[in-house]
């Protein structure tokens, strides 16, 4: 009589995966077994199933997403169900900075400005004469005391004044009219030219000319400014006051007079 003995693939491994840590299921792991070149994933319970096995040992390697993969070989002899441990890590980036240096983009804003010490030395003549320091400005004059800024070839109504962000028109009217501005009042005289010019309107196409004074006072108290300049040429003479404060006693308010007086002779 002779006996046979069959091996028989009807096994099945069941299993879950979990966090060696925490204990939480570890879900859409992944299980493979070499022998069988197969593979499997958990659901989202960390729970697999792998079907048709035989009588034999097999080779697990199971991993998941933040885990080192573990390797394990189990024995196969009847419905196995076995819990499989992993090592979650937490990986994290560590702390890292960014420097960079800004590259500033080229502009097309061309502006020329006299400092309130450039422009003392200035005092006593008309703003155009006042003018004359920055580079690219002329003067257009038709007397003693009139004078006109000329910005690219350009004077007039091509030019646009602004004094204290007022527009003043009056040297628009022809060529026996100069600004009406006071030098004195100002604290730094500059001039825009360029494609940044057209910002301010039409009237600005040769240029503008910012007439800024200084900033109210902030603190409580009164101040005072007098000068006074002589010219030989002409017997010219000119002065110039200006009283400035702030209350103690009426919070936000400050105020400034100023006023300025030209005499000249024939010249």
């Amino acid at each position: 009589m002779v006996f046979t003995q069959t091996s028989s693939c009807e096994f099945t491994l069941s299993g879950i995966v979990i966090d060696e840590h925490d204990q939480q299921a570890l879900s859409y792991s992944t299980i493979y077994i070499v022998e069988l070149e197969k593979g499997y994933i958990s659901d989202i319970n960390g729970v697999f199933v792998a079907p048709n096995l035989c009588n034999q040992t097999y080779t697990l390697v199971i991993g998941h997403i933040g885990c080192e993969p573990d390797t394990m070989k189990i024995l196969i002899t009847q419905h196995t169900k076995k819990t499989f441990y992993l090592e979650h890590h937490i990986e994290e980036l560590k702390e890292f900075a960014i420097i960079e240096n800004e590259i500033k983009p080229l502009s097309s804003v061309v502006k020329k400005e006299l400092s309130p010490e450039e422009l003392s030395k200035t005092r006593g003549r008309t703003l155009g004469e006042s003018m004359k320091e920055l580079t690219g400005v002329t003067t257009f004059t038709t007397g003693n005391s009139i004078s006109k800024p000329v910005i690219h070839g350009m004077h007039s109504d091509r030019i646009l004044i602004l004094n204290n962000g007022i527009r003043q028109e009056g040297q628009q009217w022809g060529s026996e009219h100069a600004p009406e501005i006071d030098p004195f009042i100002a604290n730094k005289l500059s001039v825009v030219k360029g494609a940044q010019s057209v910002r301010y309107g039409a009237n600005a196409i040769g240029g503008v000319v910012l007439v800024e004074p200084a900033d109210l006072p902030d603190s409580s108290g009164i101040n005072d400014e007098i000068n006074a300049i002589g010219s030989s040429n002409g017997q010219q003479g000119v002065s110039s006051a200006m009283l400035e404060g702030k209350s103690n006693k009426l919070l936000g308010i400050a105020w400034r007079m100023q006023g300025s007086l030209k005499k000249s002779g024939n010249v």
